[in-house]
Order: structure tokens, then sequence, then C-alpha cells
């Protein structure tokens, strides 16, 4: 016998969960087999307070200033913080690094003048931007290896304020 909806239509029931017959039925405190009761996901690392794998959120607090602050204020595992710290922290030692840069660089073609200045400034410009992007990317590869890469001075800072 086929019943039909109020449409209509033939009616549908909602599909009975199924066991296979050599296996119990689980239970919901019962763990999943692919995982041990109480213990840390397969892969031997914890997830962070968001849900977020600790070496992803690591690796997300150098995507900018703003990934830093995210990690920061939204992350509980002071290993994971120290990166957040960390980025925060080499972001204003960069930017501050261009302010003097730039400010220098103006005052000198004032008062001294001529290309050679410019050129000076120019490519020390430069270098500060392509160290800055090396320095940058070896955060990032240790930060997602959970490697605790400690920067002079600003390393220390992270790991004291984060207790990491």
């Amino acid at each position: 016998m086929q019943h039909t909806s109020p449409a209509g239509g033939p009616a549908y029931e909602a599909p009975q969960p199924s066991t296979a017959p050599d296996q119990p039925t689980p239970t919901p405190d019962q763990p999943h087999s692919h995982q041990p009761a109480g213990g840390a996901p397969v892969g031997g690392h914890q997830e962070a307070s968001s849900g977020l794998d600790p070496k992803v959120a690591s690796l997300l607090a150098y995507i900018t200033w703003i990934g830093g602050v995210v990690i920061l204020l939204t992350q509980k595992q002071p290993s994971v913080r120290f990166h957040g710290v960390q980025s925060i922290l080499f972001n204003v030692v960069v930017v501050a690094a261009y302010i003097a840069l730039t400010v220098t660089d103006v005052f000198a073609r004032l008062f001294i003048g001529g290309w050679t200045v410019g050129t000076i400034f120019f490519l020390l410009g430069a270098a500060l931007w392509v160290g800055s992007l090396v320095l940058w990317i070896v955060l990032v590869i240790k930060a997602y290896n959970l490697q605790q890469f400690k920067l002079p001075v600003i390393g220390n800072l992270a790991a004291k304020w984060t207790k990491a």
C-alpha cells in the first residue's frame, strides 16, 4: 500500500538506521573506532580551542598583523598564542623600520640632496623588504611545523607574555 502526501504525491518515510548483523550498535558514550577514548585526535596533536588544528592556527597568526590579533584573542594554547604575539610584534617592528627609513630619506634628500641619497635609501628599502619577506616565510614554515622559533628580543617578549 502506498501512502500519499497532502500534496497528492507519494509520501516517503525517513530512512531507518541499519546495522550490520555481526556488529553491535554503538552507543553515544562509546568512542569511534578511529579515535581512542579520551585521547588526542589521530595525528598526535590536540585541536586549538576554536577547533582549528594548532598547525593551521599558528600559521594563520602570521597572515598580516590582523591574523596575529585574531589568534591572540581566540586561542587558549600558549604555543599558538606565542605565534600571534610574535606576529604582531614582528609587523610593528617592520612598519616602524619602514617609517624610520622613509623619514630619514625625506630629511636626507632635503638637506643633502642628490641622486646618490635616493639610490641609497631605495636600496635600503629594498633590502628591508626582501629581508622581512624571507624572515616572514621562515616564521610561517616554523609555525606550521609547531616549532617555537624566537626572533631576538621579540620572541622572548612573546614567550614571556604568553607563558609559552
